[in-house]
């Protein structure tokens, strides 16, 4: 994912989709908040995004965010058709996180 952030644009433009922002800001504490990850785990993760974020530059500012609403079961049916063996332990309720992506934008808004 680091890659991702750090690499050069080819373009003026760089649209990525899960970036290090949505996986500390969303899926962390969506697993953190359902019981899903101990404290000292979500510590260390915390942790570790504070040091990539001061240790390498990013630059973590967001131009534009693109949300598409889609409901979580429609989601879960495409991971499973999908069928990626990452993929294949995600239960719906992981996937039911729609309040703290809508948390996201709103906070990510007033960056």
């Amino acid at each position: 994912m680091m890659e991702l952030h750090l690499a050069p644009p080819e373009k003026p433009t760089k649209m990525i989709e899960r970036s290090l922002y949505s996986a500390r800001r969303c899926f962390v504490e969506n697993l953190k908040r359902s019981g899903k990850m101990p404290a000292s785990e979500y510590a260390v993760l915390d942790e570790w995004y504070g040091f990539l974020r001061s240790a390498t530059g990013l630059d973590e500012r967001v131009d534009l965010i693109v949300y598409l609403r889609t409901k979580p079961e429609v989601a879960w049916k495409r991971v499973k058709a999908r069928a990626r063996s990452e993929e294949k332990v995600i239960p719906l309720e992981y996937l039911e996180v729609r309040e703290l992506k809508r948390t996201l934008l709103i906070l990510s808004s007033q960056l």
